[in-house]
């Protein structure tokens, strides 16, 4: 049987989703996270650093991350997919939900919002 060859700009162009957080292929090329070149971040910044402009939308001060430091006092999971062990990935914000809630996750962030699960779900 003849190979089909594969014609078109594939998934070019295709909008999967909106985010302030990060980016792919912004100009053409390349990962940012909230309009820093992943890069900049990997070479200049900390985890810690790089931790708190994903939750809080800027890079921190010297006071703001000694502060962000003393008050998680562990080390931070960033994940950009959710999933559980054996579970397909989620695809909807209720998914999202119900996958955070059943699980050990501390907090998620959807869009702009970071949800805990402390207060029953209060959204911060």
């Amino acid at each position: 049987m003849a190979e089909k060859k594969l014609e078109g700009a594939g998934l070019r162009g295709q909008v999967a989703g909106h985010t302030a957080l990060s980016t792919v292929g912004k100009a053409g090329k390349g990962l940012t996270y909230r309009g820093y070149a992943i890069e900049d971040l990997a070479k200049h910044k900390s985890f810690s650093e790089v931790s708190y402009l994903l939750i809080y939308g800027e890079l921190p001060s010297k006071k703001q991350l000694n502060e962000f430091e003393k008050n998680s006092g562990v080390p931070v999971l960033i994940n950009t997919s959710l999933n559980l062990p054996r579970e397909p990935m989620v695809n909807s914000i209720q998914d999202g939900l119900k996958t955070f809630f059943s699980s050990e996750i501390d907090y998620l962030c959807i869009g702009d919002y970071l949800i805990t699960k402390d207060w029953l779900g209060h959204i911060i």
